[in-house]
C-alpha cells in the first residue's frame, strides 16, 4: 500500500433525513437518496467543485 488514501464520506445530518456527502477533493453535497450520493462521490470529478472554487 502506498500510504495515501482518498477518503469519501456520507453522514446523516442531525434532525432529518438529509445526507451530507464529502469527497476527498473537499466538495460537499446534500441529498436524501444514499445511492444517488454514492454515485455522485464515485463520479469524481464530474459535478464536483472544491471549497476554493465556490
Amino acid at each position: 500500500m502506498s500510504g495515501t488514501r482518498e477518503v469519501v464520506r456520507i453522514a446523516w445530518t442531525p434532525g432529518g433525513d438529509r445526507l451530507l456527502g464529502t469527497c476527498h477533493c473537499g466538495a460537499e453535497r446534500t441529498g436524501e437518496d444514499p445511492a444517488e450520493m454514492w454515485d455522485w462521490l464515485f463520479a469524481h470529478p464530474s459535478g464536483h467543485r472544491t471549497k476554493e472554487e465556490r
